[in-house]
């Protein structure tokens, strides 16, 4: 919540994700009046405008593990991966040292262009 609170702060547009069937999922605008609490234990929007990949410069991936190479373990339903294939803006996952790890990556994974070790 801090990094939506500075970019809203900073007047910039900030989209979070929704799940859709079939393991897809869109972007849609941030506005904390419209999140609901999903089966996965997270927040998503019920509503809002949905903002297509290429109008998204910058996106926060989230991930369990990291390897040297940019790749990602996330969550296991492969939604980053098939929304990845599709999204040309910047990409960045924010983890920790112990995050890291050695692992082969799947053909279908989609590598993270920038790490960031906090």
């Amino acid at each position: 919540m801090g990094i939506i609170s500075n970019a809203l702060a900073c007047k910039k547009h900030v989209v979070i994700p929704r799940t859709l069937p079939h393991s897809d999922m869109e972007f849609v605008k941030y506005n904390s009046a419209w999140l609901s609490l999903t089966h996965f234990g997270v927040l998503e929007p019920v509503n809002g405008q949905v903002f297509e990949p290429h109008t998204i410069d910058l996106m926060i991936v989230p991930a369990l593990a990291v390897n040297q190479r940019g790749y990602r373990i996330g969550f296991g339903g492969g939604y980053y991966d098939r929304y990845l294939k599709k999204y040309t803006g910047h990409t960045v996952s924010l983890v920790y040292n112990f995050q890291h790890a050695e692992f082969d990556s799947d053909t279908f994974d989609v590598p993270i262009q920038h790490l960031i070790t906090l």
